[in-house]
């Protein structure tokens, strides 16, 4: 950072960084505020206990044991765990190696930053969630959302700038698109627990998942790493060896594919939880109690 302000501001960076230092410290105030503000007048409406007693099957305020081995026996929700592991794995080892692949494959470096930038383009794929499953299941999103993410790093193998950049919109776009639905899917087996197998844990449910998004991240930084040190990759070279670009374009392009693809494959065969039918039994259950309560 000095360095850029040296660069741009010409010997002014003191007063620059100080302005900045300032600046930071009243936005953090002012971001720590919202943030308590937004809790301090919630209450939470805990009415399991009121639920229960019109629905005794179900059970909630369980133990963190009872919950895993509740949520274990959630077939649905143990296959999205899964997925979510390996869509955090691959995603991490391609940001981590996009700058090498530029650098040494394509030798570009100073498309780096544009290439990155496009990450933004992301959001095209978070807001296509709602069109998307007015039409489709959410685990056929998610499966087109790695269909179309193998595809787009596929495109970027060929020697071609115009290419690279068309693949890499096409993969963060589907990549938007994989996330957004992610989420979705999560409120589906928590659903799917309550109507199918009676317990009420979301809590649980919720966070194991993200608990696991981050075990592939870590996995994604150890992959990574692993294949270019099989590869010799060597941070101080300008010209990496042909084992180093093949460990970089593995990294970046085919190990992403081949994780997006068996992600795809998982959910097709072992995922079959429908949504529309746990939302009819939910409304069914819940005419029911209104019908109780008059």
């Amino acid at each position: 950072m000095f360095s850029v302000v040296t660069k741009y501001h010409k010997g002014r960076h003191s007063l620059f960084l100080y302005n900045l230092e300032i600046f930071c410290a009243f936005t953090q105030d002012i971001l720590r505020s919202l943030f308590f503000g937004a809790f301090a007048n919630l209450r939470e409406k805990d009415d399991i206990a009121d639920q229960s007693a019109d629905a005794p099957e179900i059970k909630g305020h369980l133990s963190i044991g009872e919950s895993l081995k509740g949520a274990v026996k959630n077939k649905p929700w143990v296959v999205l765990s899964l997925s979510f592991i390996l869509l955090q794995t691959f995603w991490v080892i391609r940001m981590q190696t996009a700058v090498y692949y530029l650098t040494y494959v394509y030798r570009r470096a100073d498309l780096v930053g544009a290439f990155n930038g496009l990450v933004i383009v992301a959001v095209i794929g978070n807001i296509s969630i709602p069109f998307l499953s007015k039409f489709m299941k959410h685990r056929n999103v998610m499966i087109l959302s790695m269909a179309v993410f193998a595809v787009g790093e596929a495109i970027m193998h060929f020697k071609s700038i115009p290419l690279l950049f068309a693949g890499n919109i096409i993969a963060l776009i589907a990549m938007g698109a994989a996330f957004s639905i992610s989420f979705v899917m999560i409120a589906d087996t928590v659903e799917y627990a309550r109507s199918e197998m009676h317990i009420d844990e979301p809590g649980i449910l919720s966070s194991v998942p993200m608990v696991g998004a981050k075990l592939g991240m870590g996995f994604g930084g150890l992959v990574s790493g692993w294949l270019l040190s099989w590869g010799g990759f060597q941070a101080t070279a300008k010209i990496q060896g042909a084992k180093a670009l093949t460990a970089i374009s593995t990294s970046f392009v085919w190990l992403p594919i081949i994780l997006a693809l068996a992600i795809l494959g998982i959910l097709f065969v072992f995922y079959q939880l429908d949504e529309d039918e746990i939302a009819s039994a939910k409304a069914v259950s819940t005419e029911k109690l209104d019908d109780e309560d008059i």
